[in-house]
């Protein structure tokens, strides 16, 4: 079992950024400058955590900017989340969250051998549906737990 936690909005508070495009560089340069300042929503960053010292994988999937790795892996290691890979959005990329995110999944799949079950946590309803319904991501992972964080 692996789990995979999407940032903003899960592990991190986005009421006040989530207004900033992502496919946007003007907003992701002003997102950056927020990124170190970020909340944490402390009941997931604590689910998180757990999952990691009970030696559960813990991967992260975010529509962020490859531009921000440096901010964002640094935000993650502060809250104390020791994760074993962050699959972030390709510089110049301009997919939608679910195609993102479906990649991101096929990606891991392919990286991950052996996974038999996958919990995600996700706040975006399109992005769970789509994951909920790919077949694909369905058999390779055995099954995919999706917990949608309202």
């Amino acid at each position: 079992m692996i789990a995979v936690f999407d940032i903003d909005g899960v592990l991190s508070d986005d009421r006040y950024t989530a207004h900033l495009n992502p496919l946007s560089p003007e907003d992701m340069a002003k997102f950056g400058k927020l990124v170190p300042s970020l909340n944490p929503i402390e009941v997931l960053v604590r689910t998180a955590r757990a999952l990691c010292l009970s030696r559960v994988p813990v991967y992260i999937f975010t529509a962020r900017s490859e531009a921000l790795r440096f901010d964002t892996e640094d935000w993650l290691y502060a809250q104390g989340i020791d994760f074993k890979k962050l699959y972030m959005r390709p510089l110049g990329s301009n997919d939608t969250a679910v195609k993102l995110k479906t990649n991101m999944f096929k990606q891991l799949i392919d990286e991950v051998p052996n996974i038999d079950g996958i919990i995600f946590f996700e706040d975006n309803p399109a992005v769970c549906t789509a994951v909920k319904r790919n077949i694909d991501i369905n058999v390779k992972a055995g099954e995919v737990f999706v917990c949608e964080v309202l």
